[in-house]
C-alpha cells in the first residue's frame, strides 16, 4: 500500500476515535483526498476527468451529510414535530411488519394447497 493511503487511513481512524465537529472531519477527509490525488499520477484525460468525479462525488456527499443534519436538528428544535414524526414512524413500522406477517401467511396457504393438489395428482 501506498504511504499516503496508509495516512489517509491513520487521519480517518484519529479523526473517528476523537470527538471533532463533522466540519472538520470533512474538511480533514476532503484534505486527505486531495493529497492521495496529489500524490496519483494521472497519465490522460480520462485519469483527470475519473479522479475529478470522484471528488464532485465526496463534495455532494459531504452537503448531503451537512443538508440532512442540519433538516433535522431544525425538525428536533419544533416542540411537537419531533414527537409526532417519532409516533408516525412507530405506526409505520408496525403497518410494514403486519403487511409481511399477512404476505408470509398467505405464502403458507398457497404452499400447501399446492401440496395438497400434488399430492392428490401423484397419489
Amino acid at each position: 500500500m501506498p504511504a499516503s493511503v496508509v495516512e489517509a487511513a491513520a487521519a480517518v481512524e484519529a479523526a473517528a476515535a476523537g470527538p471533532a465537529q463533522p466540519s472538520a472531519l470533512l474538511a480533514q477527509l476532503f484534505n486527505q483526498l486531495l493529497k492521495l490525488l496529489a500524490a496519483t499520477p494521472l497519465r490522460s484525460l480520462d485519469d483527470l476527468l475519473a479522479a475529478g468525479r470522484i471528488l464532485a462525488l465526496a463534495a455532494a456527499a459531504g452537503l448531503a451529510i451537512r443538508f440532512t443534519g442540519a433538516t433535522l436538528e431544525a425538525i428536533h428544535g419544533v416542540p411537537l414535530l419531533d414527537a409526532a414524526l417519532e409516533v408516525l414512524g412507530l405506526v409505520s413500522l408496525l403497518r410494514l411488519l403486519a403487511r409481511h406477517a399477512l404476505r408470509q401467511q398467505k405464502r403458507a396457504e398457497l404452499l400447501e394447497r399446492i401440496r395438497q393438489v400434488r399430492l392428490r395428482l401423484l397419489g
